[in-house]
């Protein structure tokens, strides 16, 4: 090998690294936007519930667009529960009441 192609390898090598840096740190920084949005929808989510409990029924939510679809245990994902599960005890409050 001459010093023409020592050079262009250890370019190339270089290359490598840095663009398996670059695609790494890119999809970090996604999925922790990901996470973040899961979250706050989850408190939107949970806002927007307790804001519009079913009063005199025996169910807190309509499963329609009166409250929120939900499609039932089979569609939940990991994702979604832990968002709601980690966001537990946090709603939007105006003046100590919910938003609504």
């Amino acid at each position: 090998m001459d010093a023409k192609t020592n050079l262009k390898n250890a370019e190339t090598a270089r290359l490598i690294r840095q663009l398996a840096e670059a695609t790494g740190e890119s999809m970090t920084q996604a999925v922790t936007i990901a996470v973040a949005a899961l979250r706050a929808q989850a408190v939107a989510a949970r806002t927007y519930a307790l804001a519009n409990l079913v009063k005199g029924k025996p169910y807190d939510l309509y499963s329609d667009v009166r409250s929120q679809v939900y499609r039932g245990v089979d569609e939940e994902e990991d994702s979604t529960n832990a968002a709601v599960e980690e966001t537990a005890a946090e709603a939007k409050l105006l003046h100590t009441r919910i938003l609504d």
